[in-house]
């Protein structure tokens, strides 16, 4: 039936997926206007939940233009938080996934207001994250300052979001733990894109601490031979 087809597209569209129904427009899913059978509050709610559907659209992207991608995707920090970006979608990719279920399994509908109820309390933990990236974007934090901007933006009160993000800056935190580990316990520097705040400077036996940019002029010398 159509109401069955509309439902599938939907579901598909939840997962970023645009189609006829559920077409993009400037980047955003929507409902598309030329078709006549939607009431005006069904087209109301359904743009509601697709624009959930839009940030999940925007963080996998992010997701997938940064792992695995070493220094030409930002660095070892960078992959570190789009791995947690990836953990804490999970929990809205499982909603969307028992909303399949519940269509395939004997119901013949499943109505709006449920996909509605289950849905929109995922909206605040992927628009906050939506944000974050958008930040990480224009900002183009380097190394640790990467976890820093997660850090500051875990402190949110709303509901999940603070979870989400903690759990996001700790993946980041694998990342920094290794390295001082590796450095404290063997005097080892594993900085292959050059994002650690310990570096050996070049020709001399010694270290140098100091900010992300590596400026000279506010480094500090330690001796460690």
């Amino acid at each position: 039936s159509l109401l069955q087809e509309m439902l599938h597209e939907l579901l598909v569209a939840l997962r970023g997926h645009p189609g006829y129904i559920f077409c993009e427009k400037g980047g955003s899913l929507a409902v598309n206007s030329s078709l006549p059978f939607f009431h005006p509050c069904e087209v109301a709610i359904i743009n509601q939940l697709l624009k959930v559907a839009t940030d999940y659209k925007v963080l996998s992207q992010f997701i997938s233009s940064h792992v695995s991608c070493g220094a030409d995707g930002g660095g070892m920090y960078l992959e570190a938080v789009c791995q947690g970006l990836d953990l804490v979608l999970d929990p809205y990719r499982d909603t969307v996934t028992k909303l399949e279920r519940d269509m395939l399994g004997g119901c013949d509908t499943v109505p709006l207001s449920l996909v509605q109820h289950r849905l929109l309390p995922h909206k605040p933990v992927l628009r906050s994250l939506v944000m974050l990236v958008q930040k990480l974007k224009q900002e183009q934090p380097v190394g640790v300052m990467v976890l820093d901007m997660v850090y500051k933006a875990s402190s949110s009160g709303v509901a999940g979001v603070g979870a989400a993000l903690r759990q996001v800056l700790a993946e980041g935190h694998k990342v920094l733990y290794k390295q001082l580990l590796a450095w404290l316990l063997q005097g080892a520097l594993y900085d292959p894109h050059g994002e650690f705040f310990i570096v050996k400077e070049d020709g001399e036996e010694c270290l140098l601490v100091g900010d992300t940019k590596r400026s000279n002029s506010e480094r500090h010398k330690f001796e460690y031979d």
